[in-house]
């Protein structure tokens, strides 16, 4: 949800919902014409993708959130370099986050080696009243792992800085840093969930398995995690940092999700006013992805960060072969079907509820690639 001011017209909410077959040419057509004089060559070479992670003491196999090696217990420190490599380190060598306790951060800090210093993840949160909440944990867990990733899609979340007259650094306006901001609406915490002007802010109770599952529920959402939320978010800020600024950028998006500038908070409670009928799925990612423009773009990047994930830990894990083009959100989205095939056979082996609960269509697969492209070509030429 993205709650930045919008006091202009609302006459575009939800102007693709019934587009024409000629019309939707035209529109993807546009876009395309816009990538190709963007992206050239080697440009798509530049994705990486999450790799396996091994223990440095005795190559044991370790995931993102690992704070040790289980097998010979060498407690782990993670660096996030530039380009979204990730090194591990010993922490006894290293050094680590001054989080890495109360809110079992393995990150290192930032610089390394600084006692008593946080990392980039954990410098950027605000827990209000909430440092020693345990459902902070499995949030700050995702926020990490989202930001990874978005590293790796090369979107940068650090905060660009003016040198002012007077030699000092200022934060750029146009660039805002991103910041997450956690509270708890049952502790009656006064925060509206959402992203504004880089700053995320998350209700902490979607991490406790009831209350999460019961606004699940209520808000007739397949799937909703604290890392499904995050990357939702996220969406609004990689808009707002990457396409809100450019005309031509903007051109693109608007060619695709619509106008921008139709009244969001109108469309937002007409959404909740409306019964969904299902008659979204063949142009939208979700019921809620039908909103507004902001909310279809920030669906369907989250979209694209869930299919980038799912596919390359599957590749990574021989369970499905790489995609052939390193940044064709084609070949990743048809790698995706069988990942995510997969992914959901084995967690119902389990007896558990898929993990990628989407059947995507062949407007949301166009969304979705529309998102993948009008981002990446930013970072590839910058």
């Amino acid at each position: 949800m993205d709650f930045t001011s919008n006091p202009l017209r609302a006459d575009a909410v939800g102007c693709f919902r019934h587009l024409t077959r000629f019309e939707r040419i035209r529109r993807d057509a546009a876009v395309n014409d816009w990538v190709s004089e963007r992206v050239r060559g080697d440009d798509w070479a530049r994705l990486r993708a999450m790799e396996r992670l091994h223990c440095p003491t005795c190559g044991n196999e370790v995931f993102l959130d690992s704070l040790h090696c289980v097998r010979c217990e060498t407690k782990l420190a993670f660096q996030l370099g530039g380009t979204g490599v990730i090194t591990i380190a010993d922490e006894a060598v290293v050094g680590s986050c001054s989080m890495r306790k109360p809110w079992r951060c393995n990150w290192l800090p930032n610089p390394p080696g600084q006692a008593d210093w946080m990392c980039d993840s954990c410098l950027i949160v605000d827990p209000g009243d909430h440092a020693a909440n345990r459902l902070l944990i499995p949030f700050l867990s995702a926020q990490r792992r989202a930001l990874a990733q978005l590293t790796l899609l090369g979107v940068d979340w650090s905060a660009p800085a003016n040198l002012a007259s007077d030699g000092d650094t200022r934060a750029n306006p146009a660039h805002p840093p991103l910041r997450f901001t956690y509270r708890s609406r049952s502790a009656g915490d006064p925060a509206t969930i959402g992203h504004l002007g880089g700053l995320i802010t998350l209700d902490l109770d979607e991490a406790d398995p009831a209350q999460g599952e019961q606004i699940r529920a209520t808000l007739g959402e397949q799937y909703r995690t604290p890392l499904g939320h995050i990357r939702h978010e996220l969406g609004h800020y990689v808009w707002l940092r990457a396409i809100a600024g450019d005309a031509d950028r903007l051109k693109a998006f608007r060619a695709v999700f619509g106008d921008e500038t139709a009244d969001y908070r109108h469309a937002i409670e007409d959404h909740y006013q409306r019964i969904d009928d299902g008659g979204w799925h063949d142009e939208f990612v979700s019921f809620y992805a039908s909103a507004h423009p902001w909310e279809d773009f920030a669906e369907s990047w989250a979209q694209v960060m869930h299919i980038h994930d799912v596919v390359s830990t599957g590749a990574a894990w021989g369970i499905i072969e790489p995609p052939a083009g390193a940044f064709d959100p084609k070949q990743w989205l048809s790698a995706a079907v069988l990942a995510s095939l997969a992914a959901n056979e084995l967690a119902r082996s389990m007896g558990m509820r898929d993990l990628y609960p989407f059947a995507l269509s062949g407007g949301a697969r166009r969304r979705i690639e529309a998102a993948w492209h009008l981002v990446h070509p930013v970072v590839a030429l910058s």
